[in-house]
């Protein structure tokens, strides 16, 4: 029984694997320095895409996020404050989750930020496995830094900040 176990979960680890390959979600983030994926999503509310075009020559950060997310729900609060005190701040969020999802999200915890939703496609080509994850761009469209974990959103924010677009 433990050998069937055993087998069971190497298929299962092999599946997952050639998953990942397949659909290009390598589990790392960009290396700064190179250009960021070409990207585009909708609107969470509706009003269009998004993509790197939306912050021609500024940069900009995108955070990946998702409403069962614990650290992104405490994460967002501040992020929005950041967002409100810096209105010229490029940020956005990206989910793969539904419009109807997201925005019964917002509204609930009365936040006002914008959101991509991507279908998972924007996760992938910037290889998020990891939420919160946030990925900051420069003027040119290079990346030029990335981050992973609890308390990412808040150290990109900074260091979008110190880029001189706040």
């Amino acid at each position: 029984m433990r050998r069937v176990l055993w087998i069971a979960a190497m298929v299962l680890l092999a599946y997952l694997g050639a998953r990942s390959a397949l659909h290009g979600c390598s589990g790392s983030l960009p290396k700064p320095g190179t250009p960021a994926p070409a990207w585009r999503a909708s609107d969470a509310a509706g009003r269009g895409m998004w993509s790197a075009g939306s912050f021609a020559n500024r940069p900009y950060a995108l955070l990946f996020f998702a409403t069962w997310c614990g650290a992104c729900s405490r994460e967002l609060p501040d992020v929005e404050r950041w967002v409100r005190e810096n209105p010229n701040l490029g940020v956005v969020l990206v989910t793969d989750e539904p419009q109807d999802v997201i925005q019964g999200y917002l509204k609930r915890r009365n936040l006002n930020l914008p959101v991509a939703v991507s279908a998972g496609l924007v996760l992938r080509q910037f290889g998020v496995s990891v939420l919160p994850s946030a990925v900051v761009m420069d003027a040119a469209g290079n990346v030029e830094a990335a981050s992973q974990g609890v308390g990412a959103m808040g150290r990109m924010l900074r260091r979008l900040l110190r880029s001189g677009d706040g």
